[in-house]
């Protein structure tokens, strides 16, 4: 099995649950192309990018054998007999440009489409519409026949992160609850130093603009929710230490809530099954061809 996956590296903790349990051995990572200029713009983002792979390789938290690689180095994917996951990562502010995600989404479908047997996508819509997600989707499968799922409910695609760890329900009943409420994960902590995501009714905001959001803080935000993967995050004193210091900041109450994988994990099995079910029917045919060739 070779499982393709495009993620938000926020999504480290449940796709490093999703891999293990679907008994990843390896996996590949994708960094980008070493550029020929070294005082470029380009050479900058090269740069960013790999070290946006060495960081998220790091909170993979040694869980699996990694092997950073080059677009030009796939066929190795090809060469190698065990499960294995082949990955490429964007960074956690893609929805401040969701036009530029649709682009990163496809882009990565094409680099990775012949060398896996199917696609998991590791996003919520991050600001773009459910249609276009779906679009990208539909031209994958109809142009490249690899299935291509994303996490989803009854509803549809989750809107962000947020709702991939905790649920849609718990996330709504949480805002019913308290609208000035502020989400935190142990990997953006780790990543952004401090939180990063803020969920309202309608919109996700980022610390891009960090005044802004301080005032919105200061003016209409009462809680922050820790949101934990196990007993190892609850005791977790780095964790801990940055939530208590933003919530003492901006005189926020705790509360603590358990995520998990399961949106990753059925999105993962959707995918799985689509794609045994057609090397099925791919065995049946030939199957069938032979008699008749035999006849």
């Amino acid at each position: 099995m070779r499982v393709g996956v495009l993620a938000c590296e926020m999504l480290c903790r449940e796709l490093r649950e999703t891999l293990k349990s679907a008994g990843i051995r390896r996996i590949f990572l994708i960094s980008c192309e070493e550029p020929t200029e070294r005082r470029s713009v380009g050479n900058f983002e090269a740069l960013k990018k790999r070290f946006l792979c060495i960081r998220f390789r790091n909170l993979l938290n040694n869980s699996f054998a990694v092997e950073i690689v080059k677009s030009s180095e796939l066929k190795k994917v090809q060469a190698s007999d065990e499960n294995v996951a082949v990955i490429r990562i964007t960074e956690l502010k893609m929805h401040d440009n969701p036009h530029l995600l649709i682009e990163e989404i496809e882009k990565g479908i094409l680099e990775i489409k012949d060398f896996v047997d199917f696609i998991l996508l590791g996003y919520g819509l991050c600001g773009c519409s459910a249609k276009e997600v779906r679009d990208v989707i539909r031209r994958a499968e109809e142009c490249y026949g690899i299935p291509v799922e994303m996490p989803s409910d009854e509803e549809g695609f989750f809107n962000n992160c947020i709702e991939i760890a905790l649920g849609r329900d718990k996330v709504r009943s949480i805002l019913a609850e308290e609208k000035g409420t502020f989400f935190m994960t142990p990997a953006g902590a780790y990543i952004a130093g401090e939180p990063h995501v803020v969920i309202s009714e309608d919109s996700i905001l980022t610390t891009e603009d960090t005044a802004n959001i301080i005032k919105i803080l200061q003016k209409h935000y009462k809680q922050v929710v820790k949101i934990f993967y196990s007993e190892e995050d609850l005791a977790d004193k780095r964790y801990s230490a940055i939530v208590e210091r933003f919530a003492r900041r901006f005189r926020l109450r705790v509360r603590s809530e358990r995520g998990s994988a399961d949106a990753l994990k059925d999105a993962f099995e959707r995918a799985l099954r689509r794609w045994q079910q057609k090397a099925e029917a791919g065995r049946g045919e030939r199957r069938q061809q032979g008699e008749c060739e035999g006849k």
